[in-house]
């Protein structure tokens, strides 16, 4: 049987991408290599700028709404920016990423749960899918949205020299308020080149770690980072995994018939780790070449123009940002410290409120307010 397309991975871009062409009439085939629901380290925070993609009701799965951001340095130095409304949305993602499961099953796409992809192939006039168990699927176009070590880029020799850092997820059993469910908290300078945060949930806090230089030993780093809060003893689980560290750099996310999206495509927020608004956002580029482009050449070039033109200049930003304040770090918090209206519009470009290129274009004339005062 030949599919319209094949999706590999039924994350939130691969169920989203899923949706929107199952919803336009496509016939739709989703491969993935867990069984739903599953649990997914992820600190699960969904920005605001993720919103205007989340058109249905979701909110049932939402497991917090904070509203106050505490920044600390090496425990030792704090500020807090406080909103009135939520600045961002925790859920945990095995019940986010089944619910949008739900939904693209419900548009009419076909998903075929603990089927790992083994290879994706390109033949004459369509490319193929095989998969670890056995049987081979062929479509009309390709979609890899399976990840940090996705296999559709290793299959068809995509981002052959991608970077990544290292990051740890540890989820804590929490029985004392946190917070109200209203703070997050995010540490800068006990992992080096890194960060260690913690995001309230339902019962439970998720809390990790990453970096993006070699040969840190973050489980030091998280462990401090967990004896401060007084959680090391209420650990429920703690998992490792990569994550994309290249998200500000021009590369191609297309094959003849195939677009990587999301995680997959290294689209994270080289700052802030946040990759669930770049998925969203990805799939509905994808789908939208798909259904409005005829030839396989018009479609993959609109996607990647498409990336281009509309995720790429962010992403860009942040990394800027992100260089900067691993270079500096201790500079960096110091300067947002003592001026709370550089520290908020931080912390709103971070959230999703307005966007990294405003906040740079502006970062003088946060300082000279500040000097002038």
């Amino acid at each position: 049987m030949k599919y319209d397309v094949i999706i590999v991975g039924a994350g939130p871009a691969g169920s989203s991408a899923a949706y929107y062409l199952a919803a336009a009439g496509r016939k739709v085939l989703v491969l993935e290599k867990e069984t739903f629901p599953r649990y997914k380290a992820c600190a699960g925070g969904i920005s605001i700028k993720a919103l205007p993609l989340l058109d249905f009701d979701w909110q049932g799965v939402v497991e917090a709404k904070p509203r106050t951001l505490v920044f600390f340095y090496r425990s030792n130095q704090s500020f807090k920016v406080e909103w009135k409304e939520p600045m961002v949305y925790m859920v945990m993602r095995d019940r986010f990423d089944s619910l949008l499961a739900d939904r693209a099953k419900k548009a009419g796409a076909e998903i075929k749960f603990g089927n790992p992809v083994e290879g994706v192939f390109i033949d004459p006039g369509s490319i193929s899918v095989k998969t670890k168990t056995g049987f081979s699927y062929r479509a009309s176009y390709v979609l890899g949205a399976d990840g940090a070590n996705s296999r559709v880029a290793r299959s068809l020799n995509l981002l052959k020299n991608r970077r990544f850092g290292t990051a740890v997820a540890v989820e804590i059993q929490h029985d004392r308020g946190f917070g109200n469910h209203q703070e997050i908290r995010v540490d800068c300078g006990l992992v080096p080149k890194g960060i260690c945060w913690q995001f309230p949930k339902t019962g439970q806090t998720s809390t990790g770690a990453c970096t993006f230089r070699q040969g840190v030993n973050i489980y030091d780093g998280i462990d401090r980072f967990l004896t401060r809060e007084g959680m090391e003893k209420k650990i429920i689980l703690r998992k490792g995994h990569r994550l994309p560290a290249d998200g500000g750099e021009r590369k191609r996310l297309t094959a003849y018939r195939a677009m990587l999206l999301g995680d997959a495509g290294g689209l994270v927020d080289p700052l802030t780790g946040e990759g669930i608004y770049y998925a969203l956002k990805s799939s509905f580029l994808a789908a939208r070449a798909i259904i409005e482009k005829n030839t396989p050449d018009q479609v993959t070039a609109l996607y990647q123009e498409s990336i281009f033109r509309e995720l790429f200049p962010e992403l860009h930003a942040a990394s800027r940002l992100t260089a900067l304040y691993y270079r500096l770090t201790g500079v960096c918090f110091k300067l947002v410290q003592i001026n709370p209206r550089l520290a908020r519009a931080l912390c709103d470009a971070m959230c999703g409120n307005f966007t990294y290129q405003k906040f740079i274009k502006s970062f003088a004339s946060y300082i000279s307010v500040r000097r002038q005062s």
